[in-house]
């Protein structure tokens, strides 16, 4: 296991932007994992978890505590009907392999940000499909250190939600469903999405994805509500309401994550004020800010 100290982390994270932190423990395996939260918790260290590092903004402030990065835990295979990968996969990569063996029902991740568990924890959710709607179950690690496995139907999943949220687990391994498919089908979706994702930039500037969630009550996605009150391409530092997708904030070069987080104060006050409509953060906040 690789273990730094004061180690700047904005490399990290899909929007490039972080502080240092005290410790940065890399494990590669479930056993390292453990090992690393035994010194953790012996060192009584604030902590937090990252995956791939999409969906959150990290404080661009020095840490004193220690970061978990999962990506080394990225095994992956296929056993008794059933695809086993580690909470590091990448998400493009599970749902390469599950194109690779005929199962369906993997496309929505294809060029989706985010590693396995990460989007699990948030219940990640594009073109129409959930990350529910696919796992089995969720192996992790509790508040104890003991690993237990969790099977869906006590997971508590909804829209962009989990039980996972409440820090009380680290996610070590989902089990999904396999089901086999059209490969011919599988890759028409898979390069579908793709293009979706392209024609909206969505890769040009570091960012965390959709800063907020969709209030499905409200009929309209928050990026065109953000849209209609006319903030995108508003700047604050490096710090910008994206052009191509107003639930986007991109990093131009040196954002801090105040600068974000002005932006997104911002963003809110408006909606609030202009519309009566209280938008939701669906981005993950780490760290010291």
């Amino acid at each position: 296991m690789n273990i730094s100290e004061n180690v700047n982390i904005s490399h990290l994270t899909t929007f490039k932007i972080g502080g240092r932190v005290k410790y940065l423990f890399q494990p590669q395996s479930i056993d390292e994992c453990l090992e690393a939260l035994h010194i953790i918790k012996n060192k009584k260290l604030p902590y937090f978890v990252l995956g791939e590092g999409s969906n959150v903004l990290i404080g661009s402030r020095d840490y004193e505590g220690a970061v978990l990065s999962m990506l080394g835990i990225d095994h992956i295979e296929m056993k008794d009907s059933n695809i086993k990968a580690g909470s590091g996969m990448i998400n493009t990569k599970l749902s390469q392999y599950a194109y690779d063996k005929s199962i369906k029902g993997f496309e929505f991740m294809y060029r989706m940000p985010g590693s396995v568990g990460g989007s699990t924890l948030m219940n990640a959710r594009c073109f129409g499909s959930s990350m529910s709607d696919v796992i089995n179950e969720v192996k992790t690690i509790n508040k104890s250190l003991d690993v237990q496995s969790i099977p869906v139907d006590e997971i508590g999943f909804g829209y962009k939600k989990s039980l996972f949220q409440n820090r009380d687990h680290i996610l070590l391994e989902v089990t999904f469903k396999a089901e086999q498919g059209n490969p011919e089908e599988i890759e028409m979706k898979m390069r579908s999405n793709e293009e979706r994702r392209l024609s909206t930039h969505q890769y040009d500037y570091p960012s965390a994805g959709c800063i907020f969630k969709n209030n499905y009550d409200l009929g309209v996605a928050s990026g065109k509500i953000i849209d209609d009150l006319g903030l995108k391409g508003e700047r604050i530092g490096d710090a910008e309401i994206y052009e191509y997708h107003g639930n986007f904030i991109i990093n131009n070069g040196q954002a801090s994550s105040e600068d974000v987080l002005q932006l997104i104060q911002l963003i809110q006050a408006k909606a609030k004020a202009d519309k009566q409509i209280d938008l939701e953060c669906e981005v993950q906040f780490h760290g010291q800010f």
